[in-house]
C-alpha cells in the first residue's frame, strides 16, 4: 500500500490533476457533476493508499487541489479555450461539467464541443510526422489558400509554410516548426527552434520557401508569422519567451478546440487518407487544394 506523508504532499496533488482528473474531465464519459473531495477521495484508493489515511489526505490536501485546480481553469481561459468545469456550490468542491445539459445556463460560459474529445484522441494518435496532418488541417481551417510541407533535411527549423491570400488578413505568410512531444515544450526547445528559424532566413532554402507562397510578389506588403505548434503544453517560462521574441505558439489543447469548433472527425479521418501518402517535401504540391474540412 502507498504511505502519506507532508513530503509528499505536492506530488499526490500535481499527479492526481495531471494523471487522474484532467485526463478524465474532456472524456465524453465523463459525469454531469463532479464532486473534488469524493473524486480525490477514489483516486486515492485506486492509488492503494493506506485506508485509515484516505480520509485525512483528502481533509488536508482538498483545499490546496481545488485552489490548483481554479488557476488551471483559469488557464485555458487565457488561451481561449472553453473551460471543461466549472464551480456550482458556495464550499467549492462540487463542479458542473461541460456534459451537463444546463451547463451554459448555470455557468454563463460554454461548453467544449462535443466531438472534443475525440478530436483530441485522434490528434494524439498521431506520431511524429503524422502530427503534420493536424497541423495542416489546423491552417486549412484558419483560411490558409496554400500549405506546403517542408519537413526533412535542412528544413532550416520549419515544417509547414502556409499563405493566407484572401480575406481581411490576406499577405499573412506563415512558418510552422511541429513538435510533437509526450513532455510539456520548455522554454529551452522554443529558443533552439526559433534560432534555427533566425538563420535560416540567410539561406537558399528559406528563399525557396518565399517563392513557393508569392512573397516576395505580394503587392500589399506581408506579414510574417512564425508558429511552433505541438500536441502536448508550453511551460510558463516557454510562453513568456515567445510573447517577448514574437513567436506565436499553439498548444494541443488549442489546436483540438478549433478543430472540433470547426470540421467534424470524419472529416479529419478523410484528410489521413488523402495527405499520407503526401508527408513530404514538395514546394510543387499545394496540399490546401487538396483538403475539403
Amino acid at each position: 500500500m502507498a504511505q502519506w506523508n507532508t513530503i509528499n504532499n505536492s506530488k499526490i496533488q500535481k499527479e492526481y490533476l495531471d494523471k487522474y482528473l484532467f485526463p478524465s474531465i474532456t472524456k465524453t464519459s465523463i459525469k454531469n457533476v463532479l464532486n473534488i473531495s469524493t473524486n480525490f477521495k477514489q483516486y486515492l484508493v485506486e492509488q492503494g493508499y493506506v485506508e485509515n489515511n484516505v480520509e485525512e489526505i483528502v481533509a488536508d490536501l482538498t483545499p490546496s487541489i481545488i485552489h490548483r485546480l481554479n488557476q488551471r481553469l483559469e488557464d485555458w481561459e487565457r488561451l481561449g479555450l472553453h473551460r471543461p468545469m466549472d464551480i456550482t456550490d458556495e464550499e467549492g468542491t462540487t463542479y458542473l461539467t461541460w456534459k451537463h445539459p444546463k451547463y451554459f445556463e448555470y455557468t454563463g460560459r460554454p461548453p467544449l464541443s462535443e466531438n472534443y474529445s475525440e478530436v483530441t484522441e485522434w490528434m494524439w494518435e498521431h506520431d511524429k510526422g503524422k502530427f503534420l496532418i493536424v497541423i495542416a488541417s489546423y491552417l486549412k481551417l484558419a483560411g490558409a489558400s496554400k500549405i506546403f510541407f517542408t519537413d526533412g533535411k535542412g528544413d532550416e527549423g520549419v515544417d509547414l509554410i502556409a499563405a493566407l491570400t484572401r480575406g481581411m488578413f490576406r499577405s499573412t505568410y506563415i512558418f510552422i516548426q511541429s513538435k510533437w512531444s509526450a513532455d510539456q515544450i520548455v522554454r529551452e526547445t522554443v529558443l533552439t527552434e526559433y534560432g534555427k528559424f533566425l538563420v535560416g532566413q540567410k539561406t537558399t532554402m528559406l528563399r525557396e520557401y518565399e517563392t513557393a507562397l508569392g512573397l516576395k510578389n505580394s503587392p500589399d506588403g506581408a506579414n510574417i508569422c512564425y508558429i511552433i505548434a505541438t500536441n502536448n503544453e508550453f511551460l510558463e517560462n516557454a510562453r513568456t519567451n515567445a510573447s517577448q521574441l514574437g513567436i506565436l505558439l499553439r498548444s494541443g489543447r488549442q489546436l483540438a478546440h478549433w478543430l472540433s469548433r470547426n470540421t467534424t472527425l470524419q472529416k479529419l479521418k478523410e484528410a489521413d487518407d488523402i495527405l499520407l501518402d503526401n508527408l513530404r517535401r514538395d514546394l510543387r504540391s499545394n496540399i490546401a487544394e487538396l483538403l475539403i474540412l
